[in-house]
């Protein structure tokens, strides 16, 4: 799982990035997300699915913020892209790096 959550948070920041320097071109990052699939383990036992439903609630909170941020910031302009042209992707790319950190830090206790 430390893989999968891993590409999770590389994605997430590659989308960040790219958003904000190449406009709408930066959804070719969230593509890379597909590979997540052969990561993921198949059978979860009972503590994994804890841990995992566990960072999925601490993702929701960064969801939030991350929305209260580009609310706040939505009118500033980075390399000519406005924030409010690119904020979906900023929420795509909220998602995976916050999904990432938090998997991580939750199976990062438990995986050798």
């Amino acid at each position: 799982m430390k893989a999968y959550y891993t590409l999770n948070l590389v994605v997430g920041l590659l989308a960040i990035i790219l958003s904000l320097v190449l406009g709408e071109a930066g959804y070719v990052a969230i593509a890379v997300a597909a590979f997540g699939i052969f990561l993921r383990k198949r059978k979860l036992d009972e503590r994994e699915y804890q841990l995992f439903y566990k960072a999925g609630y601490y993702t929701l909170v960064g969801i939030i913020l991350s929305m209260v941020a580009v609310y706040m910031l939505r009118d500033y302009k980075i390399n000519n892209i406005k924030i409010d042209e690119v904020w979906f992707q900023l929420f795509i790319g909220s998602f995976y790096f916050f999904n990432g950190l938090t998997g991580l830090m939750m199976f990062g206790k438990t995986e050798e």
